[in-house]
């Protein structure tokens, strides 16, 4: 098999110019389908195979269902493998906490974030790591991301009936002690798009794929091969 591990445009590694007209969840997500399936500037990818984690599904969902099919052929994704994605709008009551969540704003946000992230007994992190994080997770663009999908929630998020219209297979997966998105999420999803598959890995928090890996890669293998 060939894999490519992509960071989202501005994440990771990968630049991304702090220009906050470009830190819209869609621009974002033309991006990405720019570089995975144009032949012209990117890897011409066909029948993919996606797996993504969170803000990632989001993205993946993004260009299925919304982004202009020159930019994703109807070929080029196979199936979507989503781990936990934050992909259903909100009530407004929820917003400055899902914003607190993602985008920390102080030390004591990201401690909560990284506490998110697990179920059990978090990780004890120095207080130096914890104002690394902080100084790392506010630059320019990611706070522009939060003030652009607050700004314009119905176009970042989705509602489950448009996420009923997708035509590829969807497979999620989640664990039921998500404090970063919430299992009721997955329920929602899934009863607006019943063939949707659903596997709940219990006791598990946002980053299950690192928590219960094994568990993990044997439902994913299992549904891949299918």
């Amino acid at each position: 098999y060939t894999i490519y591990a992509v960071d989202l445009p501005g994440f990771g590694q990968t630049y991304y110019p702090p220009f906050r007209e470009l830190w819209h969840m869609q621009a974002i997500a033309r991006s990405l389908a720019r570089f995975l399936f144009s032949h012209e500037s990117g890897l011409g990818l066909r029948n993919a195979t996606v797996l993504t984690h969170s803000m990632g599904g989001l993205m993946a969902l993004q260009m299925a269902l919304r982004t202009d099919s020159h930019l994703v052929p109807k070929d080029a994704m196979r199936e979507l493998h989503l781990i936990a994605p934050g992909a259903l709008k909100l009530p407004a009551a929820e917003r400055d906490e899902v914003r607190r969540k993602v985008f920390p704003r102080s030390e004591a946000e990201v401690l909560e974030l990284i506490n998110g992230l697990h179920s059990g007994d978090p990780p004890q992190l120095w207080r130096p790591i914890l104002h690394g994080l902080l100084h790392d997770w506010s630059r320019p663009g990611y706070e522009f991301l939060a003030e652009n999908t607050i700004a314009d929630e119905d176009a970042a998020f989705f509602q489950p009936a448009e996420i009923a219209k997708l035509k590829r297979p969807l497979y999620l997966y989640w664990g039921d002690a998500d404090h970063i998105t919430d299992i009721s999420i997955a329920r929602k999803i899934k009863r607006a798009r019943p063939r949707t598959q659903l596997h709940v890995f219990p006791d598990a928090g946002h980053a299950l794929h690192v928590q219960r890996a094994r568990e993990f890669l044997d439902a994913f293998w299992k549904n891949a091969k299918s």
